[in-house]
């Protein structure tokens, strides 16, 4: 006959026989958290343990199973997502959902597990609680993590991207953010034959950067930057093998940075990674020291703006293009890199360049004079360099252009005195007579310098040379200083000459171009010609 020694909460209960405890205990008498033993046996045992087998023997297997999802998906694939930055190991809706079933399938898991087993001793139910609960608050410190990454992420917009009608051209605006890398494998399903990449952007997201830029080196992809591309876009640019850039274009390097907070040593370590892989890309380009250092001493709140003429001279690999697409000249890349230390408007590049086209030794006298001087933050050099290029262009316009262009301009030039004049706008006539007071109208003059682009690009560079003569240049003064004068002297009393001299002066010049116009073509045009040495030296 065998015996169990019986205890629960209240104490020990005695020895009784095991056949009787057993019909008691189906009867309810006794609990299942009642412990027992018996001679022989190394451990107290429940008697639910003792007389109740599991019903559902895949109840552990399934606990342990949804244990270890909470562990993986709270605290090992977080920590795995901080250690190599960039897109979620998995998508965070994806990410908070399945730690949600599994946090709450362990939960259910548990507790009919302590529901059928709460006894005493060592309790793996028990034992997996505890670790469950003291594993919580890194879970929710590591999730809240996981989201602010996911949030810092998605601060900036997704680019636009457009694929041209033949789908061999893909046109992106704007920053690599959360959803480029989805976009842009969007974009080459869709355009199997893609040729050519055209990107603007300010940047963006590094590591998603450094994945799109394996794709287009391993396409051969072409990619052009017509106006600006900076931080993460100048690793796309640089993975090319066929990189081009407009005389405009310019090229913006600064320090990589990381979004979020993970830890100072993780952040550090992605770094270094990320930046040696970038590294990587730029020198494969042929991004020298200099260019380098000039990136590694760029804090990321800055930017370092390179031009097309600095990477030439830096011996990047790269195809400078004009506005139509073809080989820029060394003039034109020149003129370009003066340009851009100029901050020159849209109006003064038309002209420039339309210049640069036309008589490129000039050009490739003076340009890299006055880029170097602006460098030098010299800026008196700087500006009597230009002057003298400026006095070149106007020249080459006025000398050699046809009768025909001469009188065109003049049309348009004598519009614009004559609005001027009608409206009595102050900025506007300090603009025309180029007198340096304020306020000046940008407008004005942005009209004034692509109307003399549009006459230097119709001007032949083999046309003969119209000079205006001593006598033509004194007769221009006289007349202008004749009918300045013949006004103040018709005035009725005093004036006040500050308020009174400068629209005079405009009334005067738009007369005069009125009084030129009315002659024959040959005449009308000499005296255009005069009348630029009074507003255009």
């Amino acid at each position: 006959m065998q015996h169990l020694h019986l205890r629960d909460r209240r104490g020990y209960l005695g020895v009784w026989e095991m056949a009787q405890v057993q019909a008691e205990f189906g009867r309810g008498r006794y609990r299942a958290d009642t412990m027992s033993w018996r001679p022989g046996e190394t451990a107290w045992t429940s008697l639910g343990r003792r007389w109740s087998p599991r019903a559902t023997p895949w109840l552990p297997a399934l606990g342990a199973l949804a244990l270890f999802g909470c562990l993986v998906l709270g605290i090992a694939l977080p920590l795995w997502g901080f250690h190599i930055p960039g897109r979620l190991p998995l998508p965070l809706a994806w990410h908070l959902s399945l730690f949600a079933v599994s946090l709450l399938l362990t939960a259910t898991v548990l507790g009919i597990a302590i529901k059928r087993d709460p006894g005493y001793g060592t309790s793996r139910a028990w034992t997996s609680v505890w670790l469950l609960v003291s594993a919580l608050p890194l879970i929710a410190a590591l999730l809240y993590q996981v989201l602010s990454n996911d949030r810092a992420r998605h601060e900036d917009p997704d680019a636009r991207m457009v694929l041209s009608a033949d789908k061999r051209v893909l046109r992106i605006d704007g920053n690599i953010a959360a959803n480029f890398i989805d976009d842009f494998k969007a974009a080459l399903a869709r355009a199997p034959h893609l040729q050519r990449i055209d990107i603007r952007s300010g940047g963006g997201l590094v590591d998603d950067a450094l994945e799109i830029a394996k794709i287009i080196r391993a396409r051969a992809l072409v990619v052009r930057v017509d106006d600006y591309c900076a931080s993460a876009c100048t690793l796309l640019w640089a993975a090319s093998p066929d990189r081009q850039l407009s005389l405009r274009g310019s090229i913006g390097l600064h320090q990589n940075r990381m979004l979020g907070n993970a830890p100072k040593e993780w952040r550090e370590s992605a770094l270094a990674q990320g930046d040696d892989q970038s590294r990587a890309i730029l020198l494969r380009a042929g991004f020298g020291p200099g260019l380098l250092s000039k990136r590694s001493h760029t804090p990321p709140s800055a930017m370092a703006w390179i031009d097309a003429t600095e990477l030439v001279e830096s011996g990047v690999s790269v195809r400078i293009l004009d506005a139509h697409g073809k080989a820029a000249t060394p003039a034109a890349i020149a003129m370009a890199g003066a340009l851009h230390q100029m901050g020159a408007s849209d109006a003064s590049w038309r002209a420039y360049l339309a210049y640069a086209a036309k008589q490129p030794d000039q050009v490739l006298q003076r340009a890299p004079s006055i880029r170097q001087a602006l460098l030098a933050k010299d800026k008196d050099i700087a500006v009597a360099w230009l002057r003298r290029l400026y006095a070149d262009m106007t020249a080459f316009a006025f000398g050699r252009s046809t009768d025909a262009d001469m009188l065109r301009w003049g049309k348009d030039i004598s519009a614009l005195w004559d609005d001027t004049v009608h409206t009595q706008d102050k900025a506007r006539c300090n603009t025309l007579l180029d007198n340096g007071e304020r306020p000046q109208n940008e407008e004005t003059r942005a009209r004034v310098r692509g109307l003399l682009a549009d006459l230097i690009a119709r001007t032949a560079v083999q046309a003969p040379q119209h000079t205006v003569s001593v006598a033509e240049e004194q007769a221009a003064r006289l007349r202008y200083n004749t009918l300045f004068w013949n006004a103040l002297a018709s005035q009725p009393g005093p004036v006040k000459w500050a308020t009174w001299s400068q629209p005079q002066r405009c009334k005067v010049s738009a007369q005069l171009y009125q009084e030129a116009l009315v002659l024959p073509p040959a005449q009308a045009a000499a005296s255009l010609r005069a009348l630029r040495i009074i507003h255009f030296d």
